[in-house]
């Protein structure tokens, strides 16, 4: 878990710096927000390849380690789970 959730916390930020970095590049036109948005998406790519099965084997873990732990979390969030694999 302690590995997965670094991967959830970057997940969530970079793609609000590509978006800064891209707006700015709109803005100004300097090459440099472009290439650096460029660089955060190839960056994104690589870590998505990483967290989501990182991300499938801490929640198969955790189904088997507290099986009645997670049938709690799963009544009370499981929503936002089946949301997140829509995405």
């Amino acid at each position: 878990m302690a590995f997965h959730i670094i991967f959830a916390t970057l997940g969530v930020g970079i793609p609000l710096m590509i978006l800064l970095a891209e707006l700015t590049y709109q803005k100004t036109k300097d090459n440099d927000y472009a290439l650096m948005a460029n660089r955060w998406t190839k960056a994104l790519a690589i870590l998505l390849g990483v967290a989501i099965p990182s991300g499938t084997i801490a929640g198969v873990q955790l189904s088997l380690l507290w099986p009645g732990f997670m049938e709690v979390i799963g009544k009370i969030n499981g929503a936002s789970f089946i949301f997140g694999v829509c995405l």
